[in-house]
C-alpha cells in the first residue's frame, strides 16, 4: 500500500505496473507539463530534491510557488533568496564490495570497531 503524503495538486503522481505489482513515482516531465518549470537540466542531485518537493507538496509547508521557485533558481544558477523545505526520505550510500550487512553487521558499539578494524584490512 501507497502512502500518499501531499495533495499532488500538478498532477505529477504516475504509477508504473511491473510484473503485478504498482510503483509509484513523482513525474519530472509531468512537472514541467504542468507549467512548473524546466527542469530537465537539473543534475541528478537536484532532480531528487524536486521529487521531494512534488511528494510533500501539501500547500502549506511545500507550495507549488515553492517549486516554481526552485526552477527559477535552477534556471538562475542557484541565485535565488526564497527557501525551500527538504524532507530527505531516503540516504543513498556508498557500500563496500566487501561489505555483507546480513552476516557481519556489528550489533554494539566494540563490535562495530572491530568489524571497521577488519573491513580496513581487507581494503588495503
Amino acid at each position: 500500500m501507497t502512502i500518499v503524503v501531499g495533495h499532488d495538486t500538478a498532477k505529477t503522481r504516475k504509477t508504473l505496473s511491473i510484473n503485478g505489482k504498482s510503483i509509484s513515482y513523482y513525474s519530472i516531465p509531468a512537472a514541467e507539463n504542468a507549467g512548473l518549470g524546466q527542469f530537465s537540466k537539473l543534475p541528478a542531485a537536484l532532480k531528487v530534491v524536486l521529487e521531494n518537493m512534488l511528494r510533500f507538496e501539501d500547500g502549506k509547508t511545500v507550495s507549488l510557488e515553492d517549486i516554481k521557485a526552485f526552477s527559477t533558481w535552477g534556471a538562475n544558477g542557484g541565485k535565488n533568496p526564497r527557501e525551500i523545505a527538504y524532507r530527505p526520505a531516503r540516504v543513498l550510500i556508498r557500500i563496500s564490495p566487501v561489505f555483507q550487512p546480513l552476516s557481519i553487521w556489528p550489533r554494539c558499539a566494540m563490535d562495530w570497531w572491530l568489524w571497521a578494524a577488519m573491513q580496513k584490512k581487507l581494503i588495503r
